[in-house]
């Protein structure tokens, strides 16, 4: 099982200089069968770099154990809500206060309304995603 971002990575290029290099796709579903098909006659059978043992028999025989169930939800559902950034470069989301670039001032952007995760989206018009809100008490 891959433990450092090096092998991750590797995997990865090896996907996309072997599977996918040089081919062009009509659709995802052609893709998709495409890699299926690759997966299961190339990439499962060849012996690993470093293990030099079967990718796909490693995975069946140890790595599919150790893996747990997906949660519920993949991502977190929010609702994005229109706020006004106050005079002093605030905006109060929750009951707190965030501040946020001084020229968005007056301006509305929109927050997601979860309280995990605070970042303010752009007014309308403006391209650059809007920088992280700080939180001030």
């Amino acid at each position: 099982m891959p433990r450092h971002k090096g092998e991750v990575e590797a995997s990865v290029k090896y996907a996309q200089n072997n599977a996918l290099a040089g081919r062009k796709f009509t659709s995802l579903t052609e893709q998709n069968l495409h890699l299926r098909q690759w997966k299961s006659t190339v990439a499962d059978t060849r012996l690993h770099g470093i293990r030099r043992q079967q990718v796909g028999r490693v995975f069946a025989e140890i790595e599919r154990a150790a893996l747990r169930p997906l949660p519920p939800s993949l991502f977190p559902n929010f609702a994005e809500a229109p706020h006004t950034v106050h005079r002093g470069g605030h905006v109060e989301l929750l009951k707190v206060y965030y501040s946020v670039p001084p020229e968005y001032v007056g301006l509305r952007v929109r927050f997601p309304k979860q309280p995990s995760t605070v970042l303010p989206l752009p007014p309308s018009g403006k391209s650059a995603p809007a920088p992280t809100a700080s939180r001030f008490y």
